[in-house]
């Protein structure tokens, strides 16, 4: 889901700042997960730190999709798809780990206030445009769909 908010783009800026999208988004899981200041001290390192590994994967997974096309053999086409499941396994026996380790270090209940904030503030990105960088179109991907 992460992936999918950075292709949200801004009416104002032309370059992407992945430093400015994290803040942005830190600032955003304080205020509408209601976290304090020692609950955010606490979290957003192992959020962050989940974020890191779960780009390398997606990484990996852009890797295997670009490695295969219409030329492929058959053959390619199912390692990619069987190395494309492992890595999906991967990432979310990651987001399992790191879903307990925020358990063990604030409530449970405050765990899921962080996760719906974060899928809010990646549904508003798409929806309104990042204003983290960008290409100057504002629009999220329902727009760039009817294109």
């Amino acid at each position: 889901m992460f992936c999918m908010a950075v292709i949200a783009l801004s009416a104002n800026a032309q370059k992407f700042s992945p430093e400015a999208f994290r803040e942005g988004m830190e600032k955003y899981l304080i205020e509408n997960a209601k976290l304090s200041e020692q609950e955010a001290k606490a979290v957003l390192p192992i959020l962050n730190e989940m974020h890191e590994q779960s780009r390398n994967i997606n990484e990996q997974m852009r890797q295997v999709k670009r490695g295969v096309d219409e030329n492929s053999t058959a053959q390619q086409a199912e390692e990619a798809v069987n190395k494309l499941s492992e890595l999906m396994v991967a990432e979310c026996a990651l987001k399992v780990d790191y879903y307990k380790k925020l358990c063990a270090t604030v409530s449970a209940n405050k765990v899921m206030q962080v996760i719906k904030a974060e899928d809010n503030f990646h549904r508003e990105i798409l929806r309104k445009g990042s204003g983290f960088g960008g290409n100057g179109r504002g629009r999220g991907m329902r727009n760039r769909t009817q294109e």
